[in-house]
């Protein structure tokens, strides 16, 4: 078994950010396609483009067969109080992930 440990804060939700959360596993992950490749960062960004692009068709596949559950972690919160942290958390989400979304935006989300 591997057990993996992330630096983490929750927020004053109680919620961990996802966002900085799936940057540093997808960090992670990528080091641990450097040795395949030599440290080549070109073959670097083809290998983890080719990982990555198999599991986006994974989920994109459990999407459209209507699973929508995502992961969100809370800490220390169950039930509603945690369904409110999340909206909360979310909500205070907003700015930055509609920056994402439009920094590179040609048409494809809602």
């Amino acid at each position: 078994m591997l057990e993996l440990r992330f630096p983490v804060t929750p927020d004053d939700h109680a919620v961990i950010d996802g966002v900085q959360l799936a940057r540093a596993m997808i960090y992670n992950a990528v080091r641990l396609l450097i040795p395949y490749v030599g440290g080549c960062p070109g073959c670097v960004n083809i290998i983890f483009d080719k990982v990555a692009n198999g599991a986006l068709n994974d989920i994109h596949e459990d999407l459209q067969n209507g699973e929508k559950d995502g992961v969100s972690y809370v800490v220390g919160l169950e039930g509603e109080k945690r369904d409110e942290a999340i909206r909360a958390h979310l909500a205070a989400s907003k700015d930055t992930i509609v920056a994402l979304l439009e920094s590179d935006n040609v048409g494809q989300c809602h």
